[in-house]
Order: structure tokens, then C-alpha cells, then sequence
């Protein structure tokens, strides 16, 4: 299943498709009952003026011909096996000598080891730490040349350290590394707390430096135990709560890698308490959509979670506030009681994909007695019984040693130990080991891959590959180098130019490492998001194929899979896009990544022939290609450009700007720290450098594309009086503003949702509509008109859109349906967002830039009784997916007829749909009282009550607004299939400059002559106060 930026093939079915929908539409218009309301209600004029928008507007009809016209379109069949071949061979190469190249750093380390010297840190320099150094080059701090140290945070200041000097085999086996590829980042990490990197940084450069436990850290954790484990606190405490104890607790849970699962066990009857997972269902000042929890989980106690720090904040706060409670019988109670957990845990098919980890029982207590705790044979039989269970025992027994118990192992059986592990207090415990065994060690030839995370040391997203280090057969640490997810896996491993396809890849314990719809962390703070491959694959039909690629076979199948859409999201709040499933053949080819325990998998859309296709476009000739006026984001070297204010902010006076997406360029993290040279862009689109000197494909035809709508935009310099920012994207990254707006170097056009609401409409000819939001351009409340351009089999290739101010679209639709002028007429969205309401004409004064009255508003809050008669007939229904980076449900409404529908009565309005759009009219008629909602919203019991129900009409959208909870029976339950996976948050961060405060404006244009009408028609002026005012103002 895949998250696709794309929409599916059309044929000619679309085609009469239309043509049908057209006339049943007039057929329902004409044939109504109410025929008087229709005949005044002329809502077909509602798309004719969005048609205008972008055909005049924009030139959608112009561009759209151009496409056709003036490009050679090629159409070739694609070999699976050969494209799986190709990918897998560059998986395998980046790895395997990543690999090699470790092994050597690891062979040269432990043979050195035993006569690296140690030092204090009083006899080290201060420019030794952190990549400090006192060389200054022109005012500027440079690391040293060799390599620079980091020390550990929690550092005893008498400890002896090896890695900040290391000896010189050691230093020529780091310089021998970037031979083989730049980019990346290599360090030595050692036990003693002491780490040193290759090649060096800058201190500047470095996100965390003076305050970094790179002993926590997933590729240390990971690599100490590269085999999961389930590991099981037993809190046998008092009835007080206790700081030690609660610290001892954590520094367990700090302690693991990401692939151990954690649980908690708090004494109730001598087992383990479970307690329901609470949240507030009636919160105060409503939000959408509704958060529900951890998908199918109702505790955090009594149960084993992944280890992240949700999870881990979760059970340190549920620790913290527990209050009184009391302890187990005994020792041999509460030892049972965690085992039980962990037998119960290792029985249960919650993560069969990824197979059954190693179980620990860490024992948290304050108890005494443990002077004779061989004479007690309850004890003595239940660490036997645990024992034969495979289950290690660690006993954290708080405040000293009891007498005649020693620290270590007292008990080892069936390869499982009984460790006591007494702590005094926490400086003891900061300054010791948690004795949690470790697994996996013993094939230390074997390479060490966490799931990718955000790096401490400034290179982003990344993919860590590590190697242990040993010693007299005792960890000692690991030897690691950091590869750039978005540089050499996105750039290297993907498969965009078949449409709908991807890629992702699999590790031997079930673990999405890349995927389409896997979250990536944007922060050294974040917790990378660990979720298993079925989870966002999530098909029963594909369930066989990801286990064989668990296991390291090799295969190709084609199936009968799910297909996963954005469908966008409104713009101005912060929330997940709407997702829809589809059915869709695809084939599925997968294969080991040798040396490693990652598998490829490659999913390959199969059409109707049964053949996997590729469309490419190029120009007819070299000369169609040559552009007469491209400028690029950055500017020429040594030119300098003419900016003005375009209605707040700065823009290019009268050009457009190109702007590439980071996946566009070979060296993406180059790209995105702004270290390429702009001049060698230029040099591509002048004919004088060839694409593959910076760009992963030739961009020559959408780039002529994009200078294309310029030109067509700037035909029609009249219509920017009320349009705002025009624009352009293609499915390949190219994109192109007017005026120009310098973005920063992560923009993306194809993550924003114009362009997704867009791709989302599977008719060639439809137009979309955003709901309002506060423009980032100054121009108070807009909204984006969009429309996608198609190639000759029907896929998008491109989304032309611009921004119209919501006073100038709502003149617009009272001049064209003059019905809404005198009721209450709604403009709403496929998701059931309203994007007009006809007496928001009323509120045009400043104060509505940020109305969150219109921002985001929903047809459920806004005409609760309209939704809930939608509700009932199933044309207003609820869709969900899940949010994997902080494990919550998301719920969102999809608005629909059945079949050629397009229009509906309700007991006091009527809802159109309006042809070849995402929109719909509802309307009150006239004469009909708004029936009111049948729950009291004052009256929490009848909350509960209508909450408790599924029948439909009884969701009461007037009391919850979007927050509405659905149904939860087996019939009407959300969570009765699995869910899709959210699409992964993006970070949007539009501008790269802002500065127009001393900048001259684009047009001087005087508001104050014009009337109301007038007013209403430019996007520099706002009618407010009775007078017509400049936005600048």
C-alpha cells in the first residue's frame, strides 16, 4: 500500500462518465419536486466561474494544450524484475561498503585497544572537547584536522577516557573512509563515555555538543544489544511514593534500544494492575479531528509498548502519580507476577512479523529479607520457574546491600541469569550499569542498522550502520558511520519515475526503515517512529509477502492490494491530511540486501493489461527545450535583482522563480544546506553544463513548461488585480511562483494540499477549491483555486493554482446565485469543510483575517442539523487513519453521493453537487424553521447517552461539532478493518526572505476612489468601515 502524489489512469469512460453526470444533473435539477427553488437557485453558475478562474485566470486550458502539443510523449512497459535488480544493486553497494570499510575501522580498533591510553580529563585540553579547537582562520573556528571528541554528559570527572586521542592506525584507517563516499559521518563510541568523529565539525555545526549521553543514543543502545527484548519493571514498593525508586525505573527504560519492548507492573492482589487508558471524551473548545488513542489500546499497564518516549512519559507519569497503593505478598508474588506478564506478552500475536524477543524482569523493591533468601523456597521455586521460562532476572533492591548478598549473578539456568543489583542512592545508580543482559553479541561480524533517526551532529535524517566493538568478550563499544536518508537513499532508491510507484525497506525484525507513509523525525528531541511493515502495508492480501521478505527471501507477485490517497487537508490549522483506500493491482518484488538484515521491497502498479507502464515527456527538439528567461530561486552570481512589495511581502518585480524540490538534485543534503552553486543550475538551462552534473533527471521539458505558464500569466497582467500569487507545480519537483518568491531550500509544492486536493479529484476537468486560510502573502483570507494538467494516458503531470482573495470569490458567487443573497447558503468541500458561507459577507473587517470562525470551520459545527441528516443517509461519513509519530487516531468526514447523484433534499435545505469540482451547495429553503439538534448540550448525561448509540441521527454533530465520536459496534466500527497509515507531517516553511518594510510596492494603487463593488474586485484593497481601504494599511 502507498501513499501516491498521483492519481489513478482515466479512460474513456471518464470521458461519458461526465458526460452522464451532466445530465443527471440537469434530469434532478429539472424534475424536482421544489423546481421553483431550482429555477431560482443558479447554482450551475458556480462552476462556470471557477472554469473562469482557471482557464482566464490561470491559462489551465492554454497549458493544458501546450502539454499535449508541444511534447513527444513515450509510453514504455517497465520490468519489474529488472527495476528490482537495479535498485537492489545500489542498496547493496552502499551498504556493503559501508560495511567493509567498518570492519576494517573495527579490526584496527580492537587490535589497538589493549595500549590505547587513557586520560583524565584534567589532562586534556579544552580544545580537545566538543570540537572545540584554538585555531581561528580569518575570525573563523575551525575543527582540527584530524578528527574531534565528544564527551559523554553524565561523566564521572575522574574517569579515564581513550577516545580523545586515539593512535595514529586508528586515524588512518578514518582517513581512508571518505574515499569511498562524502557525505557521511564516522565516530568510535566507547564505553567509557568518550566518542570521536570523523571528519570533524565544526562546534557551531553541531545541534548538541556540551549536553549529549551519546550512551542513550539508538545506535549505542542498539548496538550493546542488538537482539530485542521484552524487559518488565515490577515496582514492589510502599505506600509513599519514592524518588530513587521512580528514578531507578526510568534509567531502566532510558537504557534500552528502540527495537525492546518495555512494560510495567504495579502490585494489585500480587499481579499486575491494569489501569484503562482515560481521556476526556467532552473537552471544552473543541478541536478536529477527534485524537483517539493508541490504535486498539485501552492501557499502558499491564501490557508490553513499544519503547519510545511517548510511551516512556506515559509510564514514568503513570508511576509518578499512582499514589498509594500496596505491595506484593512477597518476593516470590511479585516475581511471578511479572513473569506471568511477559509469558502472557510472548504468547500473544501482537508482533508475530517481527518474531519473539529475549524477556527480562527487572524488580524494583525496597524490601528486606533477602539475607535468607536461599532458605525461601517460595522465591527459590519461582526464579527456578522463571528461569526454565527463559526469563533473566535483574533485582534492583534500593538503599544498600542487604548482608550476605553479593552484587552479580546468584542463579543461572537455560541460558537465563538471576542478577542482584543493589543501589544506594542516585549517584550510585547514575554511576552504574542496570546489569540488563545483553543479546546478540556473539556474531560480531554482523552489522548493526537502527531504524533511521535525526542526528546530533547536523547531518539530518539518517541511517545509522554500526559495528560492535569487544574485548576479552565484553562490550566495550561501536564503531559507526552515519548515511544521509534523504541524500543517499531518497535520492538513490526510489522508483518516481513510474507513476504510483515505490519502495520501501524491511528489517529481519519486521521494521518499516523506509517507507512512503513512515514518519520521519524533524528533531534530535524526536523519537523516530517505530512501526511494523503491516502496519502501513496493510492488505491481507500482501500479509504472506512480508513475511518472506522478513526473512531474506527473494520473490515477485502480483496482487489484489490497497492503494492509499492524500485527499488534502484545509489550510490554516495543523492536522493530518484525509487518506482513502483503494483497491488496485500491484506487483510486489522484494529481495535481501546482502550482508545486511534488510530486505527491499519494490510494489509496481499493474494496469488493466497486466502491464507495468512508464510515461516520459520530452521536447520535439533541443531547441524546444532552450528556455529565454529562466530564473532560478537563487540568484545569477554577481546579479542582483529588483524586488517590490507585493501586497506584504517581497517579490520579484515582474518575473516568475523556478524552484526545485531537494529530491530533484543528486547531493539532496548539499542541496539542502544551500551548498550548491547556484551557477551551475544556470549553466543547465543554458545548455552549457549537463542535468546529471547536479540533477537526478533531465527537468529541460518541465522547466519550458513552467516558462510557458509565465508567459501566459504575464499575457494577462489585468487579471492580477484580483489574483494573488499564481503558480505551478509538476509531478517531477519543478515549480514556479508569480511573482517570484524565494523559498527556503525544503519547500516542496507536492506535500501542500492544493496540490494534493487536486491529484485527489479522479476527473481530468475538475477544478479544486481550498477553504480560507490567512495568506502567508499578506492578502488577509484567500483561497486556492487549482487544476491538474494530464498526460495522454490520464496521470497528473502538473497543478496550476492561484490565490483569490475570499472577499473577491464571495462577490463573485452572490452576483452569480442571487438566491444565497437572501438565505443561507454553504459552499462545501469533499471532506465537509466550508469553504464559503454567504453571510460571512458581514464580517469584512480586519478582525476576520484569523476568524477561527472561518479558518477550518466545518459544515458539522456550522449547520449541525444538515450534518446530521447527511449522516443519517450515509452521504456525510467517517474515515480515519492512524498517526504512527505519536500513536493516535485521526478521524475525518468524506462527503459523497451514490453513483450519478448530485442532488438532495433534506427536511430544510438542499445540497448540490457541483459538476467537476470538490465542492457542494447547501442551501436553507425558504420558509422552514432549522430543526434544532435533539441532544441538550448542557446535559452531559444525554451526552453520554447520544455518545453511547450508533444510531446515525443520534452523533449529534450540534454538540461535538467535527469532534463527533463514530460508532464503535462491530458493524459501524472504524477500527473493524485496519487503518491507513496518516501521511507524514511536513514542515512548512514557505518564505526564505520576508523584508519589504523599505522596499517600494509592486503597483500604487489608491483603494479610496473605488465603491463597494469595486473594491471587491482588487486584491489590494478591503472594503472595511463603510470605505475601501489599502491591505497594506
Amino acid at each position: 500500500m502507498q501513499l501516491s502524489r498521483g492519481s489513478f489512469s482515466h479512460s474513456f469512460g471518464v470521458a461519458m462518465g461526465r458526460a452522464l453526470l451532466l445530465a443527471a444533473a440537469v434530469f434532478l435539477g429539472t424534475c424536482s419536486t421544489h423546481a421553483a427553488v431550482s429555477d431560482e437557485l443558479t447554482w450551475w453558475n458556480i462552476e462556470r466561474f471557477l472554469r473562469e478562474f482557471v482557464n482566464e485566470g490561470l491559462g489551465a486550458n492554454k497549458l493544458q494544450d501546450y502539454l499535449d502539443n508541444e511534447f513527444e510523449w513515450k509510453n514504455r512497459e517497465v520490468d519489474g524484475r529488472e527495476t528490482l535488480n537495479k535498485i537492489r544493486s545500489s542498496a547493496v553497494t552502499l551498504f556493503q561498503a559501508t560495511i567493509n570499510n567498518l570492519r576494517n575501522l573495527k579490526a584496527t580498533v580492537e587490535a589497538v585497544y589493549t595500549d590505547w591510553p587513557a586520560f583524565t580529563r584534567q589532562n586534556i585540553s579544552d580544545s580537545e572537547f566538543c570540537c572545540g579547537t584554538d585555531e581561528v582562520n580569518n575570525g573563523d573556528v575551525t575543527p582540527p584536522r584530524t578528527g574531534c571528541a565528544v564527551l559523554a554528559t553524565r561523566l564521572d570527572p575522574g574517569a579515564a577516557v581513550r577516545a580523545v586521542r586515539p593512535p595514529d592506525p586508528v586515524l588512518r584507517q578514518l582517513q581512508r573512509i571518505p574515499k569511498f563516499t562524502t557525505k557521511t559521518t564516522h565516530y568510535i563510541a566507547l564505553e567509557d563515555g568518550s566518542l570521536f568523529m570523523h571528519p570533524p565539525k565544526s562546534k557551531d555545526k553541531l545541534l548538541v555538543c556540551d549536553d549529549y549521553e551519546f550512551r542513550s543514543r539508538y545506535f549505542y543502545t542498539q548496538s550493546k544489544s542488538p537482539e530485542p527484548r521484552s524487559v518488565v519493571v515490577v515496582v514492589d514498593g510502599g505506600m509513599e511514593r519514592d524518588p530513587l525508586l521512580e528514578h531507578a525505573v526510568n534509567k531502566v527504560y532510558n537504557e534500552l534500544s528502540p527495537i525492546d519492548r518495555i512494560g510495567l507492573c504495579l502490585p494489585d492482589s500480587n499481579s499486575c494492575r491494569t489501569v484503562v487508558w482515560k481521556r476526556d471524551r467532552f473537552p471544552h473548545g473543541c478541536t478536529w479531528p477527534r485524537e483517539d488513542g493508541p490504535l486498539g489500546q485501552t492501557t499502558f499497564l499491564g501490557r508490553l509498548l513499544f519503547n519510545n518516549k511517548g510511551n516512556r512519559a506515559k509510564l514514568s507519569e503513570i508511576l509518578k502519580n499512582f499514589g498509594e497503593y500496596a505491595a506484593f505478598s512477597d518476593q516470590a508474588s511479585a516475581l511471578k507476577a511479572g513473569s506471568d506478564l511477559l509469558k502472557k506478552q510472548n504468547e500473544s500475536q501482537y508482533l508475530q512479523i517481527a518474531g519473539q524477543p529475549h524477556s527480562v524482569l527487572v524488580y524494583v523493591t525496597k524490601r528486606g529479607d533477602w539475607e535468607k533468601w536461599r532458605d525461601d523456597d517460595a522465591l527459590v521455586k519461582q526464579l527456578d520457574a522463571s528461569l526454565d521460562l527463559g526469563i533473566s532476572i535483574v533485582i534492583n533492591h534500593l538503599y544498600g546491600v542487604p548482608q550476605g548478598v553479593k552484587r552479580g549473578v546468584i542463579m543461572e539456568k537455560n541460558g537465563a541469569t538471576v542478577t542482584f543489583s543493589p543501589i544506594k542512592d542516585n549517584g550510585e545508580l547514575y554511576a552504574s550499569e542496570t546489569e540488563i543482559p545483553s543479546y546478540g553479541l556473539e556474531d560480531g561480524s554482523r552489522p548493526v542498522i537502527p531504524i533511521p533517526y535525526y542526528d546530533a551532529f547536523g547531518d539530518g535524517y539518517i541511517i545509522t550502520v554500526c559495528m560492535t566493538l569487544m574485548h576479552n568478550r565484553s562490550f566495550v563499544g561501536t564503531v559507526c558511520s552515519d548515511l544521509s536518508i534523504i541524500n543517499l537513499l531518497e535520492a538513490v532508491i526510489n522508483v518516481d519515475d513510474i507513476e504510483g510507484g515505490y519502495v520501501f525497506i524491511v528489517d529481519r525484525l519486521g521494521r518499516a526503515l523506509k517507507h512512503p507513509l513512515l514518519p520521519a523525525p524533524h528533531s534530535v528531541t524526536v523519537d523516530p517512529t517505530y512501526v511494523t511493515i503491516d502496519k502501513l502495508e496493510i492488505s491481507p492480501g500482501v500479509r504472506h509477502i512480508l513475511d518472506k521478505a522478513v526473512r531474506q527471501e527473494t520473490g515477485n507477485e502480483t496482487v489484489k492490494g490497497l492503494y492509499v490517497e492524500s485527499l488534502g487537508y484545509p489550510r490554516g490549522i495543523n492536522i493530518p491530511s484525509a487518506m482513502r483506500v483503494r483497491h488496485r493491482t500491484l506487483q510486489y518484488l522484494w529481495a535481501p540486501i546482502n550482508e545486511t538484515d534488510l530486505a527491499i521491497v519494490v510494489v509496481l502498479p499493474v494496469n488493466e493489461n497486466g502491464q507495468v507502464t512508464s510515461t516520459e515527456y520530452s521536447c520535439k527538439s533541443p531547441k524546444a527545450c532552450e528556455t529565454s528567461h529562466f530564473e532560478y530561486n537563487e540568484p545569477r552570481n554577481n546579479v542582483s535583482r529588483t524586488f517590490c512589495k507585493f501586497v506584504g511581502i517581497s517579490v520579484v518585480k515582474g518575473e516568475g522563480l523556478v524552484k526545485f524540490a531537494p529530491d530533484c538534485f543528486i547531493d539532496v543534503l548539499s542541496y539542502v544546506r544551500g551548498e550548491i552553486d547556484p551557477a551551475k543550475v544556470y549553466a543547465i538551462f543554458n545548455g552549457t553544463l549537463p542535468h546529471d552534473e547536479v540533477l537526478r533527471e533531465d527537468l529541460r521539458p518541465s522547466v519550458k513548461f513552467l516558462e510557458e505558464a509565465e508567459e501566459a500569466w504575464k499575457s494577462n497582467l489585468n487579471l492580477s488585480n484580483y489574483i494573488g500569487t499564481r503558480f505551478m507545480g509538476t509531478e517531477d519537483g519543478s515549480f514556479i511562483s508569480f511573482p517570484g518568491i524565494q523559498l527556503n531550500q525544503i519547500f516542496d509544492h507536492r506535500d501542500l494540499p492544493w496540490y494534493q486536493t487536486a491529484l485527489s479529484n479522479t476527473e481530468p476537468s475538475s477544478i479544486s477549491m481550498t477553504t480560507p486560510y490567512y495568506s502567508e502573502l499578506g492578502l488577509g483570507l484567500v483561497c486556492t483555486v487549482s487544476k491538474a494538467l494530464h498526460d495522454n494516458r490520464g496521470n497528473p503531470q502538473a497543478v496550476v493554482a492561484g490565490d483569490f482573495t475570499l472577499q473577491y470569490i464571495m462577490t463573485h458567487f452572490l452576483n452569480q446565485v442571487p438566491y444565497c443573497k437572501r438565505h443561507t447558503c454553504l459552499l462545501v468541500d469533499h471532506l465537509g469543510f466550508v469553504v464559503l458561507k454567504s453571510d460571512w459577507a458581514i464580517h469584512q473587517t480586519p478582525k476576520w483575517f484569523k476568524d477561527t470562525d472561518i479558518i477550518g470551520s466545518h459544515i458539522n459545527r456550522v449547520a449541525a442539523d444538515i450534518a446530521r441528516d447527511l449522516i443519517a443517509r450515509k452521504y456525510l461519513m467517517r474515515r480515519a487513519c492512524h498517526e504512527y509519530e505519536r500513536s493516535l487516531t485521526y478521524y475525518s468526514w468524506s462527503l459523497a453521493f451514490p453513483g450519478f447523484r448530485t442532488w438532495h433534499e433534506g427536511p430544510n435545505y438542499g445540497i448540490y453537487k457541483i459538476v467537476s469540482t470538490n465542492l457542494f451547495l447547501a442551501y436553507r429553503t425558504e420558509g422552514r424553521a432549522i430543526t434544532p439538534c435533539n441532544c441538550d448540550p448542557y446535559q452531559r448525561g444525554d451526552q453520554v447517552k447520544c455518545h453511547g448509540t450508533c444510531e446515525m441521527e443520534c452523533e449529534c454533530p450540534c454538540v461535538a461539532g467535527p469532534d463527533t465520536i463514530p460508532c464503535h459496534t462491530s458493524d459501524a466500527d472504524l477500527h473493524k478493518y485496519p487503518l491507513p497509515a496518516c501521511k507524514p507531517r511536513y514542515l512548512i516553511t514557505a518564505r526564505a526572505t520576508d523584508d519589504s518594510s523599505s522596499i517600494p510596492a509592486c503597483v500604487d494603487f489608491d483603494c479610496s476612489v473605488r465603491n463597494k463593488t469595486d473594491c471587491s474586485n482588487v486584491i489590494w484593497c478591503l472594503w472595511s468601515e463603510e470605505k475601501c481601504q489599502n491591505v497594506d494599511s
